[in-house]
């Protein structure tokens, strides 16, 4: 059984883009009690250094480089987790266009 099965999760995903900075947010504004899980990152950027970088209310928990322009594909095993109530962003950020899809799931943690 996936993790996401046994936390009762509900999938999420979320798109961004941009010309220097492409971002997109799993917010918890509407679920204060919601914890947010990210497993899968996926886009492309026009820049041979763009950065990837996971927020957890604007502090990084996760970062890369992506070493050559293109398409990109990055799975976690073990999903990174977000804090109760707190909005979850990825982005990349490089010097052409690009594009940054985010995958999860998010329960609701009322204890």
């Amino acid at each position: 059984m996936s993790l996401f099965h046994s936390l009762g999760g509900q999938p999420l995903t979320v798109r961004g883009s941009g010309t220097t900075l492409g971002s997109g947010s799993f917010t918890a504004a509407t679920f204060s009690q919601a914890v947010y899980y990210v497993t899968d990152l996926g886009g492309s950027s026009a820049s041979t250094a763009a950065i990837i970088k996971v927020l957890v209310s604007g502090t990084v928990v996760w970062q890369v480089e992506q070493s050559a322009s293109g398409i990109f594909h990055i799975n976690f095993d073990t999903p990174l987790k977000g804090t109760k109530g707190q909005e979850i962003t990825a982005t990349i950020d490089g010097s052409g266009t690009s594009i940054i899809n985010m995958s999860g799931f998010r329960t609701l943690n009322l204890a």
